[in-house]
């Protein structure tokens, strides 16, 4: 760095520069008159066009106490420094250096910060990814229960068809009324079909990009029903529902996710169980947001395995039947939300809250 210098002096060779001297004094290295000193008289400096008569240089200490350069001063007179001038060039050398020093600290946070917003976008892609297989693990989980729950409406579709068309072949003529009771059951059967497939499109989907909306908590939860319901029937198990028709501000698919992840874990932990077995789905709205609990007929979890329940690849099933993402992944779809998913200890039973907040402004979609 230079100040009123022309360009070409901005850098002397080491050879010939005053500098070199300067950085090995212990003090303000200093030459009143250059062309009377034996050492710079013939110095291409001084005998050249720059015509340098008087120098000054205090030495630029890096922080490990190591001489790394000097600041100068320079006048084509002869002069001479005072001990104040001295001090003073002393003061200003440090002055630079801590310049120096705090452009490169900021140089390097710069770099720390680069770095960390690529590990940051690196960690948020490998959540989606987490949560994207998340969801397919549980499609896989659900998958006979969807296809049994297809074929069987599609089978009594199929059926009253048929019969349809055996009554018009043998009589005819067809019945009004037997007709119209027919094409009821094949309407609504088909409808109980698209609920399903329409359910599972978009539980398929990635909605980590979608926008919040407002949703009905009654259309999410019976949308999540439709998907994995045919597991419990099959086994036995009744599902309670008791759902307060309140809105939520979510992502429907995302919510849906968690519950099915509570859904099928609720599954896991009772199936096999002796006795009474239900799992219970139940809302509660109030002035600060929506809690959905879903509660299930076993006797609780305890405190060792609660409190590392939440904690990724953490998991108390068998080898082979999950991988320990499940609840942290929903946990992070729930905070995503602004809201939250615990584990509720004073339950009796095995008890998990999903509370989500209000919309309080455009923020409030910002996911966290």
């Amino acid at each position: 760095s230079a100040h009123g210098l022309d360009p070409f002096i901005t850098e002397t060779p080491r050879d010939i520069s005053f500098c070199g001297h300067a950085i090995h004094e212990h003090d303000v290295f200093v030459v009143n008159d250059a062309s009377k000193d034996d050492r710079f008289s013939d110095n291409p400096l001084v005998t050249g066009d720059l015509n340098v008569r008087f120098y000054a240089g205090a030495q630029l200490f890096a922080p490990n106490g190591m001489a790394i350069g000097a600041l100068c001063v320079i006048d084509s007179h002869p002069r001479e420094l005072t001990e104040q001038q001295k001090a003073g060039l002393n003061v200003l050398a440090k002055q630079v250096m801590a310049q120096m020093e705090l452009k490169a600290a900021h140089r390097q946070l710069s770099e720390h910060f680069t770095a960390l917003q690529k590990s940051t976008a690196l960690v948020m892609d490998y959540q989606r990814q987490l949560a994207e297989g998340s969801r397919l693990v549980a499609l896989e989980e659900m998958s006979s229960g969807i296809a049994h729950e297809i074929n069987n409406p599609l089978a009594i579709v199929l059926g009253r068809a048929e019969l349809l068309l055996e009554k018009i072949e043998r009589a005819g003529t067809l019945d009004p009324a037997t007709a119209v009771n027919d094409l009821k059951t094949i309407v609504k059967t088909s409808r109980r079909m698209a609920t399903i497939v329409t359910g599972l499109r978009t539980f398929a989907r990635d909605a980590s990009q979608e926008p919040f909306q407002q949703s009905r908590v009654q259309d999410v939860i019976e949308d999540t029903i439709a998907l994995c319901g045919a597991r419990f029937r099959e086994r036995d198990i009744e599902l309670k529902l008791e759902i307060e028709n309140t809105d939520l501000h979510c992502r429907p698919v995302q919510i849906s996710q968690i519950l099915v992840n509570l859904l099928n874990n609720a599954y896991d932990a009772i199936s096999n169980n002796e006795g009474d077995r239900w799992v219970a789905v139940k809302t509660t709205a109030s002035d600060s947001g929506v809690l959905i609990s879903v509660t299930d007929s076993g006797h609780g979890i305890p405190k060792q395995v609660a409190e590392k329940m939440m904690q990724p690849f953490f998991t108390t099933k068998e080898t082979g039947k999950g991988m320990g993402l499940g609840l942290s992944i929903s946990c992070g779809l729930a905070e995503s939300h602004h809201g939250s998913l615990k584990i509720d200890g004073s339950s009796t039973n095995t008890k998990f809250d999903l509370f989500i907040p209000h919309y309080r402004g455009p923020d409030h979609a910002k996911v966290a």
